[in-house]
């Protein structure tokens, strides 16, 4: 089995899920000076604990639904976009019921 990358895998330890990320390694390298040696960094997991990430899973999802989508509007001869967009402002509302009350801070 080759090595696995930094954001390949991740790990289930006894009480939580643990990601395997550069930042558990210390640094953004994968490598350390030891003396006059340098060794790469390595952390040690059995097999049995390592599961592949779901953090693309997101990812390939909506590709997939977008190429649907391109398909279907190339079948309507249509250009469509499927950039995803902001969510945009909330909209407004007015508070009603509120009172506001001014007073003097004894402390100034």
């Amino acid at each position: 089995m080759p090595p696995l990358e930094a954001s390949d895998a991740i790990c289930p330890s006894v009480s939580t899920q643990i990601t395997i990320t550069e930042s558990m390694m210390q640094s953004s390298s994968s490598i350390f000076d030891v003396g006059n040696r340098i060794i790469r960094k390595r952390i040690h997991v059995r097999i049995e604990h390592v599961q592949p990430s779901r953090c693309i899973k997101d990812f390939k999802l909506r590709k997939k639904n977008n190429d649907k989508l391109k398909a279907k509007a190339k079948a309507r001869s249509d250009v469509i976009s499927t950039k995803r967009q902001r969510e945009g402002p909330k909209p407004d509302f007015m508070v009603e019921g509120a009172t506001l009350e001014i007073g003097t801070d004894p402390g100034l």
